[in-house]
């Protein structure tokens, strides 16, 4: 769902500081989801949903946390409007970019 958008639209639209192959994308996605799908951010009884959250916001660093901002044009921006857009199971907060938020392990929600 997230993975073939993802890599498509990166191919010409958004412009990164320095060239990154898709293997090397993909291969970051999976060394976060690593890092936050632990037994204390996952338990075993958790809804799907919660595994999603994760997800979003390991897909939105690897594939937009390399975006460049020139004097024209901040990419990370134009990237977190088309995310906003193209993708609405899991739901950024309205105020800035998807970038600037993080999720609590307490309330497991989007917090700045």
């Amino acid at each position: 769902k997230y993975l073939p958008t993802c890599l498509e639209i990166l191919k010409g639209r958004f412009k990164k500081i320095i060239p990154i192959p898709e293997m090397s994308m993909v291969q970051m996605l999976c060394h976060l989801l690593e890092c936050l799908l632990t037994p204390e951010n996952t338990p075993p009884d958790c809804n799907k949903e919660l595994y999603e959250l994760y997800f979003v916001f390991a897909a939105v660093w690897a594939f937009g946390g390399s975006l460049f901002q020139d004097q024209l044009t901040d990419y990370r921006v134009e990237f977190s409007k088309w995310w906003s857009t193209e993708f609405k199971t899991v739901k950024f907060p309205s105020q800035g970019t998807v970038f600037d938020y993080f999720i609590d392990p307490e309330s497991k929600k989007f917090l700045p």
